[in-house]
């Protein structure tokens, strides 16, 4: 077995966590749970969000004060409703246990709060370590491990403007076809349609 990367950091958000199902789910509940207007209240969600970039956080629980909801107690009922639904993708479990071997990581961008809370509806990755971030993930990886042969698999693309020892794997549900080889990075449709031999710094994906 070759030797593993420096670290394999997985994405979180439409990565592993099925984000859209969650704020489909979320919602709905909080209008009626709270007697809230969801279709005004998340016509203000934009004022509580921040760019770095690209990528945007939401301040999920700020945005929950304003409304008069105390953030303890929504995330109680929260996990008491919402909490029989997976919210993790069906090819996370099975590409975990592939890849052990590598001491996969989440690193995710947005305020720890609200991606714990994202993270308590998620017990299958209990056992990962977590880095939250409000920096760009090139920044973060840049500090943490600046000369480590690390891979990111996100589904953001960001292809270019990581550091040139990262190894990025572009995650795509909606690709046609499972594999999509480029010069310095690989697109897959699923966790599972990605080769172990690439985590290991297979040359095609090598940045020089």
């Amino acid at each position: 077995m070759p030797d593993a990367p420096g670290k394999l950091l997985l994405d979180l958000d439409r990565t592993l966590f099925n984000t859209g199902l969650f704020i489909e789910m979320l919602w709905p509940w909080i209008g009626s749970a709270y007697g809230i207007d969801v279709v005004e209240a998340k016509a203000r969600s934009g004022d509580y969000v921040r760019y770095v970039g690209d990528m945007y956080d939401y301040d999920f629980f700020s945005h929950m004060t304003v409304l008069g909801i105390d953030a303890q107690q929504l995330m109680g009922r929260a996990q008491q409703e919402l909490g029989k639904t997976s919210f993790v993708f069906d090819d996370v479990q099975l590409f975990l246990d592939s890849v052990q071997v590598f001491a996969p990581a989440i690193l995710t961008f947005g305020n720890e709060p609200y991606q714990s809370f994202k993270l308590s509806f998620c017990p299958q990755l209990a056992s990962l370590p977590v880095y939250s971030t409000l920096v760009h993930k090139n920044d973060y990886i840049l500090e943490h491990w600046p000369n480590q042969p690390t891979v990111l698999v996100d589904d953001k693309f960001l292809a270019g403007s990581l550091p040139a020892a990262t190894t990025f794997i572009h995650l795509d549900r909606s690709q046609a076809v499972p594999v999509i080889e480029h010069d310095i990075y690989c697109s897959v449709r699923s966790l599972t349609d990605i080769r172990q031999e690439w985590l290991a710094g297979h040359p095609n994906l090598t940045k020089s």
